[in-house]
């Protein structure tokens, strides 16, 4: 998007000097003049034209930063003056200077002059255009990056946050297991710490992290759950923390100490799409309710995918009553499962 931004005002650019170059290639067609003359006019108006070509990134590249947007408006005001004035006393030395120039009837010469000027004027309009359409894409990217970080910053510590209690509830019965869950988390904040801030991080690792988020939770509900996990090896980059919020929500609406319980997770590569599914059966048929399967993780997850894709490329897809089979030749039962496809992230 940023790329095609960038052509459309290059694009926008050479229209206007190519309409530039019209004027004096079209006054002296209307002043009798053949269209060899005319083009010679316009060679000879090159040196000329340069002067626009002055004041337009005169402005687009110093006035408006420096001046315009730092509210200095005389100071706008004098240095477009002063460059006026250069431009219109080059207009007179150089005509004269130029038979097949002086040759033009001198009210056709004023025309062009008042021509030109106002073209001047447009230039100097469209060059502050599309300085503050620039400016204005900028901020918003600015505050598109703050957002995307705000957001990793908040999923940090609630991560971290529902981790550690999971591990207090394993210390009260399991002192040694808890050591080997504490090294595993040890080995996770490391990939938070080094990974998270990065924009985009190898599948392979990203699949590594919640492979060992499940079996730190597996270690907790080592009696009652039962996990699958098919994660096949595909190659590419997605952004870090993407997927974790949709396994937590899992656990937190399917694990249990108590009743027997399935959580199944898959990850695959469909052409340029990732698609990523977890699901966890209802203990007791325990459907949470729209307001409790949400939280900070999956409201975070919906920002944090608005922001990284357009709409067209992702897929979000939370289902709160649906029914599966977690295993062959097994029934199906009451089940929450949640589906995200994205796109690949082009280099």
């Amino acid at each position: 998007m940023k790329t095609l931004k960038s052509h459309i005002d290059l694009l926008l650019q050479a229209v206007l000097w190519g309409l530039m170059l019209l004027i004096p290639f079209l006054s002296a067609l209307s002043s009798g003049a053949t269209w060899k003359d005319s083009l010679w006019v316009v060679i000879y108006s090159v040196p000329y034209f340069l002067i626009y070509v002055i004041i337009f990134y005169a402005n687009y590249l110093w006035f408006i930063p420096r001046f315009l947007f730092r509210k200095r408006y005389w100071q706008m005001v004098v240095a477009n003056v002063a460059l006026g004035i250069l431009l219109n006393a080059q207009f007179i030395v150089y005509t004269s200077w130029h038979e097949s120039l002086s040759q033009v009837p001198i009210g056709m010469r004023a025309i062009m002059g008042l021509a030109i000027g106002f073209i001047t004027i447009l230039f100097i309009l469209a060059a502050i255009g599309l300085r503050v359409q620039k400016r204005n894409a900028q901020l918003e990217l600015e505050a598109t990056v703050a957002e995307r970080e705000r957001l990793k910053n908040q999923l940090n510590p609630h991560f971290l946050f529902n981790t550690l209690n999971n591990i207090s509830s394993l210390a009260a019965f399991d002192p040694d297991a808890t050591q080997t869950a504490i090294a595993r988390l040890s080995d996770m904040l490391r990939y938070v710490l080094y990974e998270g801030s990065k924009p985009l991080t190898p599948i392979t690792d990203e699949l590594r992290f919640m492979e060992d988020y499940v079996e730190l939770m597996r270690l907790r509900y080592a009696d009652t759950l039962h996990i699958h996990l098919d994660f096949n090896e595909v190659e590419g980059e997605v952004p870090p923390l993407l997927y974790i919020s949709l396994l937590e929500n899992a656990f937190k609406h399917g694990a249990s100490s108590r009743h027997p319980c399935h959580i199944a997770a898959s990850f695959t590569a469909e052409g340029e799409w990732l698609c990523f599914a977890v699901a966890n059966s209802l203990p007791n048929n325990d459907v949470p309710s729209s307001k409790e399967s949400g939280g900070v993780g999956i409201e975070n997850l919906r920002r944090r995918l608005s922001l990284l894709y357009p709409p067209a490329d992702y897929v979000l897809d939370i289902r709160e009553k649906a029914s599966r089979s977690f295993g062959e030749g097994m029934p199906e039962q009451p089940a929450y499962t949640a589906t995200l496809q994205i796109k690949r992230k082009k280099k």
